[in-house]
């Protein structure tokens, strides 16, 4: 009998014990009918099946355990095998949603694992800033100067405690002429005000750095 598809080993989904006393519970309930051990991914000391389960099913699963673990009608023990089960989902859920992500070093640590380069400006310098919008440049002065900033990214590698997605990138904050908003500006956003080149875009080697545009960024 072939495995439900969501229990096949393709790396998106989380990997579930699931003890022969919940076997029997889900049997005995009349759900989750692919957690039987002839579906199992593999089996652990000839009873226990252990399965990789997608993201929404697991979250099934372990909706379904937490209410379980309060039914108070239940024999001894099965309150508490559904506790077990529900802290190990919660914990596997978690790590799914962190995957490929890393947790925020902090930016004295990356400063020292990324290569700087030379400032082209200055605090107050005027210059030119060109985005997708304007092919002419817009006038600009440099608010803060250049060096390494942590900044909100949608697409960041890095996730902070707070489950905010950042990236680290070197740059400017700049001020547009005649707006009060400052925001965070990638170097080769700029140029002197005299249309003279002042940065390339890297293109390759970029030490892990995410390209995004500047007016998605602010202050982390």
């Amino acid at each position: 009998m072939p495995k439900p598809s969501y229990h096949d080993d393709a790396g998106e989904g989380v990997e579930v014990r699931i003890s022969p006393v919940l076997e029997r519970e889900y049997k005995r309930r009349n759900v989750f009918p692919a957690l039987r051990l002839d579906h199992a991914f593999r089996i652990v000391n000839g009873a226990t099946g252990v399965y990789v389960v997608a993201i929404d099913e697991a979250q099934k699963l372990l909706d379904d355990a937490r209410a379980m673990q309060l039914d108070r009608e239940l024999p001894r023990g099965l309150p508490m095998a559904y506790g077990c089960l529900a802290r190990n989902l919660a914990t596997e859920l978690q790590r799914a949603e962190r995957r490929g992500l890393w947790d925020d070093p902090g930016i004295e640590e990356l400063k020292r694992r990324l290569d700087g380069s030379t400032a082209r400006f200055a605090v107050g310098d005027e210059c030119l800033y060109f985005d997708n919008e304007d092919e002419y440049g817009r006038e600009a002065k440099i608010i803060e100067g250049y060096r390494l900033y942590s900044v909100r990214a949608d697409d960041g590698p890095y996730v902070k405690a707070t489950g905010q997605r950042i990236s680290y990138m070197y740059g400017y904050v700049i001020q547009l002429k005649g707006h009060e908003h400052t925001f965070f500006c990638r170097p080769f956003n700029l140029t002197r005000d005299d249309c003279q080149p002042s940065y390339l875009c890297l293109a390759a080697g970029g030490q892990g750095l995410t390209p995004a545009l500047a007016s998605q960024h602010a202050h982390a």
